[in-house]
């Protein structure tokens, strides 16, 4: 009967049906079934086998930081160039050393990555910098009218502190002689040993019997017909030093040749090295050195005492190694190695007995060959 299905075997197809088969004679539709029920099997056998997929956890607040580089920027006196690199090496690995005996969650030791980073010139330049907004972080004068000036200014994170002394000294080449005119003998005088903290090895010659006092003629008689060398009095401590001494004695304009004026101590020191110059430096610049004639040693005095103070600077944000560094340089570590460079440490922080700056910032200067009285 017209729309009847035909169940019984050979009946015609039903009216506007084509029959699918496969190449084995086997439904289109039971093979695309077959199909998707085996790659849904495969589906949940991978999954169960893979396990649930990985979890993303909250950070955790006791997760180790990456070290990140405590950036210190320390602006200092010239005639510090040897000593500062040492004192900072010292301190790094002191604090490197009470930082591996304790640890965070993970039984890491706390970061610690200091970059120190030093800026040497004379005292007065470096304030001038700092004045206009330089980044230094700490600042290291060898005369304390900078550390005044600048504290004026409102340039510093609190009061300056006193760090150690040192001693202006009147030098030559051991080649130009080892007797002035007036035939007094050379001998040497051993800067090292236990007390000093120095190497024994480091020997500086020295006049035993150096007068009390200079006196024009012996100065002219060093001077042997040349220069006197020294650091400029406009930006310098030293020259300052100087000739606050010179000018005490009567010897200011400096006489004969005048005077050769350079940037700070180092300059003035391979002045006198290379070019054959009698000139006064700090005490501390003879450490490690020789072939110099220590001739005269300047006595401390109200203008003369040679003073170093340090002070954090308060126009920049302060890295938390800055305020530990100038610890560590007025602590008892730090005094064998600042005597091992010629420097005196104080007996306590904060003695400033005898410091009185040897001239204020603006005083005037003599120039390079100008001739005295």
């Amino acid at each position: 009967m017209p729309g009847m299905l035909c169940k019984r075997p050979g009946c015609p197809p039903p009216t506007g049906t084509v029959p699918v088969r496969g190449p084995g004679g086997t439904s289109g539709y039971r093979r695309t079934r077959r199909f998707f029920r085996a790659i849904g099997l495969c589906l949940v056998l991978i999954g169960l086998i893979a396990g649930p997929g990985p979890r993303t956890s909250p950070a955790r607040a006791d997760t180790p930081k990456q070290p990140q580089n405590d950036k210190i920027l320390v602006f200092a006196a010239a005639s510090l160039t040897d000593a500062l690199p040492a004192l900072a090496a010292a301190w790094e690995a002191d604090t490197r050393e009470k930082a591996a005996g304790t640890a965070d969650n993970h039984g890491n030791p706390p970061v610690f990555a200091p970059d120190i980073r030093f800026s040497f010139a004379a005292s007065a330049t470096l304030a001038r910098q700092i004045a206009a907004g330089a980044p230094a972080h700490l600042y290291i004068s060898a005369n304390r009218a900078w550390t005044d000036f600048l504290s004026a200014g409102g340039h510093l994170d609190g009061a300056p502190r006193s760090l150690v002394r040192n001693r202006l000294v009147l030098v030559r080449p051991a080649a130009m002689g080892g007797a002035d005119t007036d035939g007094m003998s050379t001998g040497t005088m051993d800067r090292g040993g236990p007390e000093t903290g120095g190497p024994e090895a480091d020997r500086i010659e020295v006049g035993p019997e150096a007068p009390a006092a200079l006196t024009r003629a012996q100065l002219i008689a060093w001077m042997n017909g040349r220069p006197l060398a020294l650091a400029d009095p406009d930006t310098a401590p030293a020259g300052q030093y100087a000739r606050a001494y010179l000018t005490d004695r009567g010897l200011w304009p400096v006489p004969g040749r005048g005077a050769a004026l350079s940037a700070n101590a180092r300059q003035t020191l391979a002045l006198i090295e290379r070019g054959g110059l009698t000139g006064f430096i700090y005490e501390s610049d003879l450490s490690g050195r020789r072939g110099l004639i220590r001739l005269f040693s300047v006595p401390d005095g109200p203008r003369t005492g040679v003073l170093y103070q340090a002070a954090l600077t308060g126009h920049v944000e302060q890295p938390a190694g800055a305020r530990a560094f100038l610890n560590f340089l007025t602590g008892a570590k730090a005094a064998p190695i600042w005597r091992r460079h010629g420097f005196h440490p104080l007996a306590g922080k904060g003695d400033t007995d005898g410091a009185v700056p040897a001239a204020r910032p603006h005083d005037t200067a003599q120039r390079e060959g100008t001739q005295g009285n």
